[in-house]
């Protein structure tokens, strides 16, 4: 499970359930790892959800085939 700090761009992510995102106070971050402590089935529901989504969307592979899409495309013009 990922945790992390609450931005604009990160909630595009981890709004999803891939994730815990936390405010800027100690407290919040506190209490959060302190609830996904107690709820593990909630925390490891999230781990599965986010190492999925970064092993397809992420991966090496998709990379180097958008790099590759990118350059292909870019002959054409």
């Amino acid at each position: 499970m990922l945790v992390t700090s609450d931005t604009v761009i990160k909630q595009e992510y981890f709004t999803n359930g891939w994730g815990a995102l936390y405010g800027k106070s100690v407290e919040d971050w506190k209490n959060k790892i302190q609830y996904y402590l107690q709820h593990t089935e909630e925390a490891n529901n999230c781990a599965k959800a986010f190492k999925n989504f970064f092993e397809t969307e992420c991966s090496e592979e998709k990379y180097a085939k958008t790099l590759w899409r990118m350059l292909v495309d870019d002959k054409k013009i």
